[in-house]
């Protein structure tokens, strides 16, 4: 008699214990998004929380999407439509807030984007670590919002398109940036709030302006040894300019330039403001 209401509470202990997994029972789902004739492509991407990757690929369909997820505290969202030659892509996950730990909560998306279509590509990151690999793909206009997260942003290889504005814009994270080189950007606009930021930029093919703003953070700007680099901006009682490893000259105040900088046919622009936190230029090792 004893024995077995000792099993009974054992297994009622038990019980409570496997309720709370099998309510967070996980899903693994795919999505492919066709792209309906689409010459080119609007993606949009909208991130509460989880892990992002993003990678393109050589494929025929828009994008391609899995996800693992708890439908129980996740929902996700696909949505693509066709308007004249434009296929525009909205893909969204939001956390159902019911009183769960995010931390604990699965939420892993793995998506390919094509590289066969010109892509305007905007993506906004919430509580969530992300490694984005944007190489190969034909990216004309890139904004990327990223809140509390930590991430790494990669161009492992040329944008076959001129990238005409990239814009980055960082909260409380941590993020790194590779091979900026690779983006084939005209113009890239940073705002770094209480963030740290990693840019490395590779080698350049044609002129890049680069505007960053830091509020509390600190950036670090990494860069090939030979390219002609000048910086404008002010450091002042809380802010701070520190240059490694380049041979930069102040041609007047608040500018520096590398040596022959007017002769060079490729050129770096960077045009800083920094409010209480620090700027390090340095050259590739």
């Amino acid at each position: 008699m004893l024995c077995g209401r000792i099993i009974s509470v054992l297994t009622f202990c038990l019980g409570l214990i496997a309720a709370p997994v099998l309510a967070q029972r996980s899903e693994e789902v795919s999505e492919v998004v066709p792209a309906d004739g689409a010459t080119d492509l609007e993606v949009s991407i909208d991130f509460g929380a989880g892990d992002l990757e993003i990678r393109g690929d050589d494929i025929e369909d828009a994008a391609r999407l899995d996800i693992y997820y708890s439908p129980r505290y996740v929902r996700y969202d696909v949505d693509y439509v066709k308007r004249g030659s434009t296929g525009r892509l909205l893909l969204e996950s939001k956390y159902r807030d019911r009183g769960h730990d995010v931390d604990d909560v699965d939420n892993e998306w793995r998506l390919v984007l094509s590289e066969k279509y010109p892509l305007v590509l905007d993506i906004d990151l919430g509580a969530s670590e992300s490694t984005l690999d944007l190489g190969g793909l034909r990216i004309t206009d890139l904004d990327i919002d990223i809140g509390a997260s930590s991430g790494v942003v990669e161009f492992s290889r040329p944008n076959p398109e001129r990238l005409r504005d990239l814009t980055i814009d960082c909260g409380a994270s941590s993020l790194k940036v590779r091979n900026l080189g690779n983006a084939n950007a005209d113009r890239i606009r940073c705002d770094v709030g209480a963030s740290s930021c990693d840019f490395a930029f590779g080698d350049l093919t044609a002129d890049c302006e680069l505007n960053i703003d830091v509020g509390v953070g600190s950036a670090e700007i990494v860069v090939p040894r030979g390219l002609a680099v000048s910086l404008e901006g002010d450091d002042g009682w809380f802010s701070e300019f520190d240059f490694h490893g380049l041979d930069l000259e102040e041609v007047r105040d608040g500018l520096w330039e590398t040596p022959d900088f007017d002769k060079a046919s490729i050129h770096l622009n960077i045009r800083a403001s920094v409010a209480m936190g620090s700027i390090e230029l340095r050259a590739a090792r």
